[in-house]
């Protein structure tokens, strides 16, 4: 049946009513309106195809920033609200229209005289009287924010149908711009955005019940044709389009178009990562050397791989070469100059000349006897496949993290170019549901970038900032409201320290406030806020914005702003700028932390103008438990008894316990207070009391000890909410940090002692935060899909796209998997700003030009927390355990590859002559190995994981008893009755030699404490027997070299401390920092039942875990 209002629509469309032969006056022409948007194009259909539907190139307009992965386009208008502005006869007026599929108010097209002057803009939400104010007597915010329209010019610039004005076109031309107005009705889905033409799948529609949120998201607009439009305008040489602009509609395609990418790349590695990971380790470890290759090489993942394989194509030449020679010796086929011979030397030509030009030395004589050593690994497991399968899938993981980097890039690019207030985006900040509107919209995009580092490092740049709309989020979308409070901040820093007065002026001059009068005391509420002469000073909207916000964090915005400050924490750390003025920053977001979140209610901010002063005493007190441990080991440098030596250690560790104990003590200037008492508790100490009661219950040896602590931690986990005061703990704690620096700095404090107090703080800075920041992200990731509805939303839109994945059990895994991703690099984030100031002021204090200075900071920037990433870990590892995002950042990542880097040499050594099952049985039963035992699951993943670092990190232990003939004769065994038998030996002694990976230098282990009696020896000295004496005296510990492949302790163990008839046990545990998982940190229990009849290397038993309850001593690996 044919379409009968299509086809009226068409034949009205080719005739107007324009009467024939009639002229148009221009001073009395009505002309016709067609708002649409300057739009993100559908994604391509093919990799590196063109746009589906490219802006025309005559297009005069939009002038936006070029974006890598998509193209834009012109579109429908989204449903919302347009605004026109009219001067017509000497008045001024704002017309209203509600935009509703293809109407206007129900129009369908706008009508005005060219006799008008007009400015239109496109709003998502209804303009608030304020906003309809503002936009009326500001004419410059209209001249920025409207587009203004010359109607008899654009006519006039159109009427040859070829031409165009700015932004303007024809409206009988609507099809051939306009993607989703077309003349048959037929247009593409545009799936790939959050505005599709056809009705999606199910399951994105409906997967939110329960959605109370307020920021529409995904919606249907369906196309329309261009007969449709035309058939209803009486003169169509009268009619125009103009194209508006709607930025955030952009940031939103660009936010789907990331997150599908994210959950593309977190599909492939959910498939594939693991298997990859193992691949790459297998090649590392039976493979041919490559830790030579140029770093252009190195950095470049194809030309490295095409390196590995030539690398590989050589010493397999060089090997068949020395095959034939050896089976063709005497033959013609041996010979020099034979055609088997010229066809090896042509072979290793071109190979050689491969690498040439590649900047490649060939493999020589070492590298080929290494190689061959590697071929009883080689044979043990599928390396040829595992090598294919990396040639075959690392350019399809490069291609995917290009593809997410490409996206991030993008919508960087826009999020900057969002205006950083509400009022530019015509959202009114003092209306609840407005602000809640935005506030979900950022913490969607918080989400959506801070799936990976750089785009957390890009978060906590503009939270620190606050020069986009995402960096305003806290502040409720008010660049004046958080100056004002960095006004407070800094006049409450003033008043208890003179030297910061000259902040507060500046700051007030900033907000044209002038040196308001100072009338906040020690303790600062929200009331005192709201009385203070700058909040009075302030404009009634801005004071609005404060109200609103605390009234949206406490009703339906609380967990959209609270996921916006628990992303903006790592920002109220010190960063690149120790000084007043970052402090007041940090301040404020606490403050907005404090007053603002409803489960914080009734809570205050204090400080104590004597921490300075008792911070002073405190660094002194550091400084003598270090100066006398710096004496101790000073001592360790000389000879000496072994009594002596194993004394000296012992007091060694004692204040190094005191010495960490008083690190936890130190005096805070800001904490808060109120609320009920165990609140108050907390409050005070900063959440320290916790940790160094799990601190004191980690100086036990015994199992019960270990277990306990494992147990108080799960009950902590548990116990921690996912609200207020955990936030306000970890921000309040960091501001702590920037103060403490600046004390530190105003006092004069040098180099060296900033380094000590680095080394100091770090640890019960990353701890603390930890066990505050860590559980909410834990909350965070497990909440119901895993993500907030927003963001669910257009993940599970982005996967039905990219994935073909729609509402499954696979798709709430994959987006569970995504938001633990983005909940464990938010939490390590956190806890890394709190780390990075101690290493910021070393090097930027220590700069002497302004050029090295500005590229310290840009490398500041850039790096973020990495700068202490081995604490960061640490802090981790002291919860990630327990969590669901531990895998995310488990140290294995780092570590595992570090000691890989170390070389063959290392592996050779310890592998090969002394534990060479312990990396070959790996290697057997790997995912490659011929052998497999891992299933690929999770959990196996994991434990292969563990198994791996185990076998690369494994010490080896070796005992040697020291005996001397006694008076005594054993005759059992005599066959004479004469013979007075062999005398009984005793023993003395035992030498104890454990050899660790040079890998670990600098890293802290724990043995037992009777192994004190030691010194670090020559890192061959495993390989020798030690002397067979009772030593008188000890020899001082040696220096390392680089390339060093050990680190041993050699210590005496008396015979008083191991009886005879006693078997030997002792624990070697790493620290966490080194490697930690669900199962805790690396252990290696050594048992020997009979030590007495045994001289040589102790076997590692893991049913003696958790059984040495001896004392214990840290030793420190050094590094040289």
């Amino acid at each position: 049946m044919a379409n009968t209002d299509a086809q009226a629509q068409a034949r009205n469309a080719q005739f107007d009513e324009t009467p024939f032969g009639a002229g148009v006056c221009p001073l009395l022409t009505e002309v016709t309106l067609f708002p649409v948007r300057y739009a993100i194009d559908e994604s391509p259909a093919e990799a590196e195809a063109p746009a589906p539907h490219p802006i025309d190139t005559h297009w005069q307009g939009p002038g936006y920033p070029a974006i890598e992965t998509r193209g834009y386009t012109l579109r429908q208008l989204r449903d919302g609200w347009l605004y026109v502005w009219v001067e017509e006869g000497g008045e001024q007026r704002l017309d209203e229209y509600r935009v509703e599929g293809a109407t206007f108010s129900g129009a369908p097209h706008l009508t005005y005289s060219t006799r008008a002057s007009l400015a239109l803009a496109y709003s998502p939400v209804q303009w608030t009287e304020r906003i309809r104010k503002y936009m009326l007597e500001n004419t410059d915010a209209r001249q920025r924010l409207m587009l203004p329209a010359n109607l008899m010019a654009a006519l006039n610039a159109t009427a040859d149908g070829t031409s165009f004005s700015a932004h303007v076109g024809p409206l009988t031309q609507l099809a051939d711009h306009v993607a989703d107005i077309t003349p048959n009705g037929a247009a593409d889905g545009f799936t790939t955005t959050t505005v599709s033409t056809v009705e999606r799948d199910s399951g994105a529609e409906s997967s939110q019940a329960d959605d109370d949120s307020v920021y529409e998201l995904l919606t249907v607009k369906p196309e329309i044709t261009q007969d449709s439009v035309l058939a209803k305008v009486d003169r169509h040489d009268e009619a125009l389009f103009i194209a508006l602009d709607d930025d955030l509609g952009i940031v939103n395609d660009l936010a789907m178009a990331l997150v599908g990418r994210e959950m593309e790349l977190e599909a492939f590695l959910d498939e594939h990562g693991h298997r990859l990971e193992m691949a790459s380790v297998t090649q590392l470890l039976c493979g041919p050397d490559d830790s030579e290759l140029p770093e252009d090489v190195r950095d470049d993942p194809e030309r490295h791989r095409q390196a590995q394989d030539l690398l590989q194509q050589r010493l397999e030449a060089l090997e068949a070469q020395e095959l034939s020679n050896a089976v063709n010796r005497g033959s013609p086929f041996g010979q020099q100059g034979s055609t088997l011979q010229r066809h090896h030397e042509e072979r290793l030509e071109t190979i050689d000349s491969n690498l040439a030009a590649m900047g490649i030395e060939p493999p020589n004589r070492e590298d080929l006897d290494a190689w061959k050593s590697k071929r009883p690994w080689r044979e043990d497991v599928y390396h040829d496949e595992a090598v294919e399968f990396l040639a075959s899938h690392e350019p399809k993981l490069e291609r995917l993290r290009n593809h997410v980097h490409a996206s991030l890039s993008d919508i960087i690019v826009w999020l900057e170019r969002l205006p950083a207030q509400a009022d530019e985006l015509f959202y009114d900040n003092c209306d609840e549901t407005q602000s809640q509107c935005l506030m979900e919209f950022v913490a969607l995009i918080a989400d959506a970038v801070g799936a990976n580092e750089a785009g957390r490092e890009w978060l906590t740049r503009t939270f620190r900032e606050r020069d986009t709309l995402v960096g305003t989020g806290p502040f409720n979308f008010s660049p004046v409201l958080a100056q004002a409070l960095d006004l407070v901040s800094a006049q409450w820093l003033a008043s208890g320290d003179p030297d910061d007065q000259a902040l507060s002026i500046e700051l007030g001059d900033a907000l044209n406030i002038g040196n308001v009068a100072v009338n906040l005391d020690t303790v600062l509420r929200y009331q005192h806020v709201q009385q203070s002469a700058v909040f009075k000073a302030l404009a009634p909207p801005v004071k609005d914005a404060f109200s609103v916000l605390k009234q949206v964090a406490a009703d339906a915005g609380k967990a959209s702003w609270q996921s916006i400050a628990y992303h903006a924490l790592p920002a109220a750390g010190a960063g690149a700028q120790v000084a007043s003025k970052q402090l007041a920053r940090n301040l404020s977001i606490t403050m907005v932390v404090a007053f603002v979140h409803p489960d914080n209610d009734g809570l205050y901010l204090e400080r104590d103008d004597a921490a300075r002063a008792q911070h002073r005493r405190w660094r002194r007190a550091m400084q003598r438990l270090s100066q006398s441990k710096a004496n101790l080991t000073g001592k360790l440098s000389m000879p000496m008894s072994p009594g002596a030596r194993a004394n000296t250690h012992r007091d060694i560790a004692r204040l190094e316990q005191e010495h960490r104990l008083l690190a936890l003590n130190e005096p805070k200037r800001f904490t808060a207070g109120g609320g009920s008492q165990a609140r108050a508790g907390v409050l005070a100490d900063l959440g320290f009391g916790e940790l160094r009661e799990q601190h004191r219950q980690r100086l036990g040896r015994a199992a019960g000890n270990a277990a306990a602590v494992r147990e108080r931690m799960q009950r902590w986990i548990n116990a921690r909410g996912i609200g207020g005061l955990p936030l306000l703990i970890a921000a309040i704690n960091l501001v702590n940090v920037t103060n403490t620096l600046l004390d530190a700095e105003k006092d004069g404090v040098d180099r060296e002692e900033m380094t000590a107090l680095a080394s100091q703080g770090s640890y019960a800075t990353s701890a603390v935060m930890s066990l505050w920041v860590m559980p909410y992200w834990q909350r965070h990731a497990n909440r119901k899909a895993a993500f907030g509805k927003s963001t669910l939303k257009v993940t599970q839109a982005g996967s039905q796209r990219w994935l073909k994945v729609a509402e499954s059990k696979e798709f709430s895994r994959l987006a569970g998997r995504l938001a633990s991703r983005i909940a464990g690099l938010a939490a390590f984030a956190t806890i890394g700003a709190g780390v990075e100031s101690w290493q910021i002021w070393q090097q930027f204090n220590s700069s002497t030009a302004d050029d090295e200075r500005r590229a310290l900071l840009a490398k500041l920037t850039m790096t973020g927390a990495m700068t202490g990433v081995g604490i960061v870990q640490l802090g981790g590892a002291l919860l990630g355990r327990w969590l669901a995002f531990g895998w995310i950042m488990a140290p294995w990542a780092g570590w595992a590859m570090l000691t890989l880097s170390v070389g063959y040499l290392l592996f050779s050594l310890l592998a090969e002559n002394y534990r060479r099952e312990g990396i070959r049985l790996w290697l057997y039963q790997s995912t490659w190995g011929r052998a497999n035992k891992w299933s690929g699951s999770d959990d196996d993943n994991g434990a292969e994981l563990r198994a791996l670092n185990e076998a690369l990190l494994e010490p080896s232990l070796k005992l040697t008893p020291v005996t001397t003939l006694g008076a005594e004769f054993d005759t059992s065994r005599t066959m004479s009755p004469y013979s007075p038998g062999r005398r009984v030996p005793i023993i003395q002694g035992y030498w104890v030699q454990l050899a660790l990976p040079a890998s670990l230098s600098g890293e802290t282990i724990t043995i037992s404490e009777r192994l004190a009696a030691g010194a670090w020896t020559p890192s061959d000295s495993f390989q020798t027997t030690p002397p067979s004496e009772v030593p008188l005296q000890l020899q001082e510990s040696v220096s390392y070299n680089a390339d060093d492949p050990l680190r041993v302790w050699q210590a005496w163990l008396s015979v008083d401390q191991l009886p005879k008839g006693q078997p030997f046990l002792m624990e070697v545990i790493y620290d966490e920092a080194i490697y930690s998982d669900s199962q805790g940190a690396l252990r290696f229990p050594f048992y020997e039942k009979e030590p007495s009849h045994k001289s040589g290397v102790v076997e590692i038993n893991k049913r003696y875990q958790y059984t040495d309850s001896s004392a214990t001593l840290s030793l420190t690996l050094p590094t040289t």
